[in-house]
């Protein structure tokens, strides 16, 4: 859908907390997770969000993201470094994940090139010990990047 019509926002409403849905359906384009159990109230937030542009995932998916990431972090050797090593550059992508932009949204807001933008992500998670999207966020929101 998105590769045909990249301007059609994807909102994806489903029962599935599972941190690896969450990372697939952002990896192949959704704009936004929400989860059908969440309030009507957190559901219009939502549609909305991803209506104006931004992404979105619900907080009760997140926190099962954050949960899992922790765990997983914990028993991985090479344990995420802190985000000192970071560049400015890194910090600000980081930030911007942390508050549900698209990297072709960052790139337009900090007047990058799309694929400087991926650079800067895939440096910041080489620096930090990071394999996935998920885990991006899930990092950038327990260390205050939000």
């Amino acid at each position: 859908l998105k590769h045909r019509w990249p301007e059609v926002r994807v909102l994806v409403l489903t029962v599935r907390r599972d941190e690896m849905f969450i990372e697939t359906a952002l990896r192949a384009g959704a704009d936004g997770y929400v989860l059908k159990s969440d309030s009507r109230a957190e559901l219009f937030n939502a549609v909305h969000r991803v209506a104006s542009g931004k992404g979105y995932i619900s907080p009760s998916a997140l926190d099962r993201m954050v949960t899992a990431y922790a765990k997983t972090s914990d028993r991985l050797p090479g344990r995420p470094r802190p985000a000192g090593a970071l560049t400015s550059r890194e910090q600000e992508v980081i930030t911007l994940i942390a508050k549900g932009y698209r990297t072709r949204e960052m790139a337009q807001l900090m007047s990058l090139s799309h694929k400087t933008v991926e650079k800067h992500r895939t440096n910041l998670m080489r620096k930090l010990g990071l394999r996935s999207a998920a885990a991006v966020a899930a990092y950038a929101i327990t260390h205050g990047f939000a």
